[in-house]
């Protein structure tokens, strides 16, 4: 099972996003109407970790190094793949972030990924 509302995703364990994957849209305005083309100089990487990362004390451990592709329109392509997401069922939290090539970071966007048991019926 897959369920997108918004930037939260939710996932049956094991399961995996349709190929190519799930689209992560950069925009350059706060309204979200302009996106940005991710240049070739450009990184983008996405994490989800157990909790948010609140810079208080420890790091959260990093439980998933997202696989991240570009597409034709220069958009980053999330694909979880079934061995992603045989982490235990529960929530976590996952942030998008862009390295410019002049060095500049930019988290973009962030939310949840709920992993649900395998044998989940829904309510």
């Amino acid at each position: 099972m897959l369920e997108i509302d918004g930037n939260n995703i939710k996932l049956t364990r094991g399961d995996s996003t349709p190929s190519p994957g799930l689209l992560v849209p950069i925009y350059t305005n706060a309204e979200r109407t302009t996106a940005y083309e991710v240049q070739s100089g450009d990184s983008v990487i996405i994490q989800v970790r157990e909790k948010p990362v609140t810079g208080i004390g420890e790091e959260p451990k990093v439980v998933i190094d997202g696989d991240v592709t570009i597409n034709n329109d220069g958009q980053p392509v999330w694909y979880i793949s079934p061995t992603d997401s045989t982490i235990p069922a529960k929530t976590y939290s996952w942030d998008a972030q862009i390295t410019l090539e002049n060095g500049d970071v930019q988290t973009f966007t962030s939310g949840t990924l709920t992993i649900l048991g395998e044998d989940s019926i829904p309510e």
